[in-house]
């Protein structure tokens, strides 16, 4: 008698879990599924995704919350080493950055903003070595530029805008003595143009025009005295007669322009 009872409390037990389950199975389904790229009836990704490298290795894997990334992303190479990851805030707006290289240092750390670079960016070389500072706006370079060497010596400063080359302009020798020094204007050198060797000494100046030299360039020795010149019109030389005649054009204009 005892064992009849236990038999039907285990049928009636049955029954119960299989209604339950048959009840309640279309919404558990959902939860069971988040992580398997599930996008919901908007075609929203929401939950975890992930995609693989046709060898199998994954190639990246993240939240998302109403198709906005949220949390930490992380991308691999095809060969499985790290090779980014992506730290969202603000909404999926902001997304601070660290890509490594394939020998597992960093090779760059900066922020996007709404997918594209922003503020101040690093770059390192496959040693770890810083090797550029570079400033961002919009995905555009803007601000100053400053590139490294290997010692970790200043060897470059310039100017953007827009992505172009615009603004001062500063070369370093290794030790710390300005090498070059000029100007850009809109991506082309213009302006007066200064080199110097490693004592600080002049070697040669000049200027530019839209990019092409123009005017008298000047060579010095390691004394300092001039030792060459030549002239240029936008970008070619002129000597003999030519030079001549192009003076005295110059010098008449000057002249009337003083009247």
């Amino acid at each position: 008698m005892d064992c009849f009872l236990l038999l039907k409390i285990r049928i009636i037990l049955a029954l119960f879990m299989k209604t339950i389950l048959s009840t309640f199975g279309l919404f558990l389904l959902p939860l069971l599924m988040v992580g398997q790229n599930v996008t919901d009836d908007q075609g929203r990704r929401q939950g975890e995704w992930s995609k693989k490298w046709e060898n199998g290795v994954t190639r990246y894997k993240g939240q998302f919350l109403n198709d906005k990334p949220v949390g930490t992303f992380y991308y691999w190479y095809e060969s499985g080493e790290p090779q980014t990851v992506l730290a969202y805030s603000a909404g999926g707006h902001i997304a601070h950055c660290v890509t490594y290289g394939l020998n597992g240092s960093v090779s760059a750390k900066g922020k996007y903003l709404d997918q594209l670079k922003d503020s101040t960016w690093l770059f390192y070389d496959e040693k770890g070595r810083l090797r550029s500072k570079n400033n961002y706006n919009e995905g555009l370079l803007e601000g100053v530029q400053v590139t490294y060497n290997y010692a970790g010596k200043i060897m470059e400063i310039i100017h953007y805008f827009d992505d172009k080359k615009h603004g001062e302009w500063t070369q370093f020798h290794s030790n710390g003595q300005t090498k070059v020094k000029g100007h850009w204007n809109e991506g082309y050198p213009a302006g007066k143009y200064y080199r110097y060797g490693e004592s600080g000494l002049k070697l040669s100046q000049g200027q530019y025009k839209k990019g092409l030299k123009h005017g008298w360039w000047r060579t010095y020795d390691t004394n300092g005295k001039e030792k060459g010149k030549a002239y240029y019109l936008e970008g070619k030389i002129l000597e003999g007669k030519a030079l001549e005649t192009h003076q005295e054009k110059m010098r008449i204009l000057k002249e009337n322009e003083q009247r």
